[in-house]
């Protein structure tokens, strides 16, 4: 009897694109949670300066109320006694300065991670194109799912490894 030798594959290494795409895109959503963070933290110092109830300094930003309770929570605000009367809110300028400039850096380091995003996602369907990889070899390399990399292969009309065995019935 003779023996035929092993089907082997060639392990899969990503290419140097796809891994500076995953790159820059880790790096974006670094910037985007240090971002976020400092705008919490500006909300929290005008919670702290101001002594004004969460509702009247949700009104300058962007976020709502229940947002802002949670920020003063997280940064050990205690909240304003009930039956007080609060000062008359009339913030400054330069409080609404650094509240629109965390804000602006904020919009802006989304903006950063959703174009990030996009060129990853662009990245991982010319990979899965050239490599003639399945979904599954790939997902180690990514830090996606199978099923998100499907979507992926599906939205950038990249073909499958191989042909379904049993025509769907669904198309």
């Amino acid at each position: 009897m003779t023996t035929r030798p092993k089907k082997t594959s060639t392990p899969y290494e990503p290419s140097s694109t796809l891994t500076a795409a995953f790159a820059a895109l880790a790096e974006a959503e670094q910037q985007e949670a240090d971002a976020r963070h400092a705008a919490r933290q500006a909300v929290a110092d005008e919670l702290r300066a101001s002594e004004q109830s969460n509702a009247r300094v949700a009104e300058h930003t962007p976020w709502t109320e229940e947002t802002v309770r949670g920020i003063a929570k997280e940064f050990g605000i205690p909240p304003r006694p009930k039956g007080s009367a609060a000062p008359p809110y009339d913030p400054s300028p330069a409080a609404l300065n650094a509240l629109a400039d965390a804000f602006e850096a904020l919009r802006e380091a989304e903006a950063n991670t959703r174009d990030k995003t996009t060129a990853a996602r662009a990245a991982t369907a010319e990979e899965l194109r050239t490599a003639r990889i399945s979904h599954a070899k790939m997902t180690p390399h990514t830090p996606w799912s199978v099923g998100t990399i499907r979507n992926i292969a599906e939205e950038y009309d990249v073909p499958p490894v191989r042909r379904p065995s049993v025509p769907s019935t669904r198309r």
